[in-house]
C-alpha cells in the first residue's frame, strides 16, 4: 500500500495522469470513498478531497463557476484541477439534513444569483432533446412534463449551481459551502431553489408557481438522463419520474 502522504503529494502536483490508475490507487490506500455522488466517485482524508470526473458529462460552466464560488468564499479551494480529477481542500462540515437550513443556504446563494448573466439564456429543453437523440431505449416521455421545461426555460435566469442535493452543500458552523459544479450553468432563477425545496421535502410549501415548475422540470430531465443512460438506472428514474409528477399536481 502506497503511504496516504506520499499519494497526496502526488495527486497534488497532478502527476498521475490516468484516472483509472488514481482509482486504483485510492481504493487501495487510507482514503475513504464517499459514496454520495451518482455521477463522480470522491475520495477523502483528513486534508484533501480527490473527485474522479466522469466524462459522460459536458462541463461547459464548471471551471468559470467553481472560480466564482471560490471568490465569494462559497466554495473550498481546488488545488489541483485535471481534465479526469480534481483535488480540492477538505472542509469540516456536515451535510444538510433537514429544513431547518433552507433559509441560511438560500442566503449564501444570493450573491451568485444577482451576478449579471450577459445576455445568456436557459437550454433545459435543448439537453432533454440531446438525451431523447442519444437513447437507444424505448420509453415514456411525459409529453405533458416536456411542456414545463419550455415554460422553465422562459423564466428569467440567473447563474446556477444546477444540482444542489445535500450531498453538494457542506456546513461548518455558520459557513456555508457548495461543491460539485459539473452541471452548473444558466438556469431559471427559480431552479436552485426548487432543487433545495425538493430535497428538504418542502415543495407543497414553495411560495410561488415559478418554484414548482422548475422542480418538475429539474426531476424530468434527471429522469430522462437515468432513463436513456447506458447504465442501468431505471430505478432512480422511476424515483425521478415520480417526483416529477407529484410537483406537477401542485400545478393544478
Amino acid at each position: 500500500m502506497q503511504s496516504t502522504k506520499s499519494l497526496e503529494k502526488m495527486l497534488i502536483s497532478g502527476s498521475i495522469n490516468n484516472k483509472n490508475v488514481v482509482q486504483q490507487l485510492l481504493e487501495n490506500s487510507n482514503f475513504t470513498r464517499d459514496n454520495i455522488g451518482l455521477i463522480n466517485t470522491t475520495y477523502y482524508n483528513d486534508n484533501i478531497v480527490v473527485r474522479i470526473k466522469s466524462l459522460e458529462m459536458e462541463r461547459t460552466h464548471e471551471s468559470r463557476f467553481k472560480k466564482l464560488f471560490y471568490n465569494l468564499g462559497l466554495s473550498p479551494k481546488t488545488i489541483t484541477d485535471k481534465h479526469e480529477y480534481e483535488v480540492v481542500q477538505k472542509i469540516n462540515g456536515v451535510h444538510p439534513t433537514d429544513k431547518s437550513y433552507l433559509p441560511k443556504i438560500i442566503k449564501a446563494l444570493e450573491p451568485i444569483h444577482s451576478l449579471p448573466t450577459n445576455g445568456k439564456s436557459s437550454s433545459i429543453t435543448k439537453q432533454i432533446d440531446i438525451f431523447l437523440a442519444q437513447s437507444k431505449k424505448s420509453f415514456d416521455t411525459y409529453e405533458h412534463l416536456y411542456e414545463i421545461t419550455k415554460i422553465v426555460d422562459s423564466h428569467p435566469i440567473c447563474l446556477s449551481h444546477g444540482d444542489l442535493i445535500p450531498g453538494n452543500i457542506i456546513v461548518d458552523g455558520e459557513k456555508i459551502y457548495f461543491i460539485d459544479f459539473e452541471l452548473a450553468g444558466y438556469h431559471s432563477k427559480y431552479w436552485d431553489l426548487a432543487a433545495l425545496h425538493l430535497c428538504f421535502d418542502e415543495i407543497q410549501n414553495a411560495d410561488n408557481i415559478g418554484i414548482i415548475q422548475a422542480a418538475v422540470a429539474f426531476d424530468y430531465i434527471r429522469y430522462i438522463w437515468a432513463i436513456s443512460n447506458k447504465r442501468d438506472l431505471d430505478e432512480l428514474g422511476k424515483f425521478f419520474i415520480n417526483r416529477a409528477i407529484n410537483s406537477y399536481q401542485l400545478l393544478n
